[in-house]
């Protein structure tokens, strides 16, 4: 209806004069270009209104104002004032409108908005609206392409231990491109601060931080770019659990023997606790705190069977790691096969037995007689030979290979005997491409 009016049409509705309530949203979801956009189509729709009209004007968020209330004068530059709520309650600022209207006239609200509901109940509204004979027309706000980088997720580890260094993932979300600066703050201390630059669509950026004490840290990550016309999507928050600090049980056999080991681990901020066999706990319970139990050179007979249960049980059951470190009495000589040491390790200690393929006898017959030379473009014999030479190709060491070759009476080119090496399967087709067609027609002999 007032969108007929404005274009020099008006439809009277019954009672006379028209009361009309704009109510414009201004909330953070519309950016400040579509609000001044909203504002200038509300001046135009006032001049267009008929002299006897009444309107006014109110501007909603999370709560909605009078701007202007009703009357028929022009419209004050100053009389719709942007806003910027963090919330949008458009059933509230609905109701409210409702209750504005004189008695006795036609009423009208014209809503401007882009629709983003985040409180009230919209539905109920709506009943409130209709038993009042309230007519609604609406105006929707479309959100203009323009500069927006949020903060869309800080993902810093859940669970950390103490003095363990550790990276902050960030992603960052942007519809455009350009540099932007991005911050860190740790129980909102600034922590780290640097340029990045921003691609369209989402950003990811790690930050790598020392370890930590022990306790409950909270992460908030913020960007800045040029021009954003959303600040308030710019923060966002993740935290950390820092437990004690991590210890490592090594295992040592004999002791002493893992201290190059054990420097490392220190080095990197990680506690030893360095134990002979005898001292590693019975029962998994007693690895509590311990976060990874390393065995260097440990055989199976310097640990009893609870101590190997108890290690079974540890990794299978309670999450904990185990490094198993090789040496002349780990793994195989140390006889873990078939103990539960070897069923929480991820390797077996023995090799797998490999399945020997039986020796081969290949005897080759080769027809050399007269009618071995017809073929055309390539002869018989030239044939025969190419099938033998690849045929020893195939042998392996301990293989028997013989080559006859016949027409009245056989002739051994190649007498039986062992292939020992890939040489001594070579060394044969040199002896076969020595084979020339030539004699009378051969007979059974050869086969005998």
């Amino acid at each position: 209806m007032l969108i007929l009016a404005l274009a020099g049409l008006r439809l009277p509705l019954p009672g006379g004069p028209i009361n009309t309530i704009f109510l414009l949203d201004t909330s953070a979801s519309v950016s400040p270009a579509t609000q001044a956009a909203a504002r200038q189509w509300i001046e135009r729709a006032v001049e267009a209104r008929a002299p006897d009209d009444a309107f006014a004007i109110l501007t909603f968020g999370n709560e909605a104002r009078i701007e202007r209330p009703f009357g028929r004068g022009d419209l004050a530059e100053d009389e719709v004032p942007a806003g910027l709520d963090e919330r949008t309650n458009i059933a509230s600022a609905l109701e409210m409108a409702a209750s504005l209207f004189p008695p006795d006239a036609p009423k009208r609200i014209v809503l401007l908005s882009d629709g983003n509901q985040t409180a009230g109940n919209l539905m109920r509204a709506a009943e409130v609206i209709a038993a009042q004979d309230v007519q609604v027309d609406v105006v929707p706000l479309l959100a203009e392409p323009g500069v927006d980088a949020a903060v869309i997720d800080v993902a810093p580890p859940n669970a950390l231990r103490a003095e363990e260094s550790f990276e902050v993932r960030i992603t960052v979300a942007s519809t455009t491109q350009g540099e932007a600066v991005l911050r860190l703050f740790m129980n909102e201390t600034l922590v780290s601060e640097g340029p990045v630059n921003l691609e369209y669509g989402q950003n990811t950026f790690t930050i790598q931080q020392p370890g930590l004490e022990e306790g409950f840290f909270s992460f908030r990550a913020q960007v800045v770019a040029p021009d954003d016309q959303r600040p308030q999507n710019n923060d966002a928050f993740g935290y950390s659990q820092v437990g004690p600090k991590s210890v490592v049980l090594v295992v040592e056999n004999p002791v002493g023997d893992a201290i190059v080991l054990t420097q490392a681990l220190e080095a990197a901020g990680i506690q030893a606790q360095n134990v002979s066999p005898a001292q590693l706990p019975t029962r998994p319970e007693e690895l509590d705190g311990v976060s990874s139990v390393v065995l260097v050179n440990v055989p199976a007979s310097q640990l009893s069977e609870p101590q190997m249960q108890a290690l079974q049980d540890y990794v299978q059951s309670y999450g904990g790691g185990l490094v198993a470190l090789g040496g002349a009495a780990a793994f195989g000589m140390g006889d873990y096969g078939g103990t539960p040491l070897e069923h929480a390790l991820p390797v077996i200690s023995q090799p797998p037995d490999h399945e020997e393929l039986p020796t081969l006898a290949l005897a080759l017959l080769i027809d050399k007689s007269g009618s071995m030379n017809e073929g055309s473009p390539v002869s018989k014999i030239a044939m025969a030979r190419e099938a033998a030479a690849q045929a020893v190709e195939i042998l392996q060491s301990g293989d028997v290979i013989g080559v006859l070759a016949f027409e009245y009476s056989p002739q051994w080119v190649v007498r039986p005997a062992p292939v020992n090496n890939t040489e001594d399967a070579q060394s044969v087709v040199p002896r076969v491409s020595t084979i020339e067609a030539g004699g009378g027609t051969p007979n059974i002999h050869p086969l005998q």
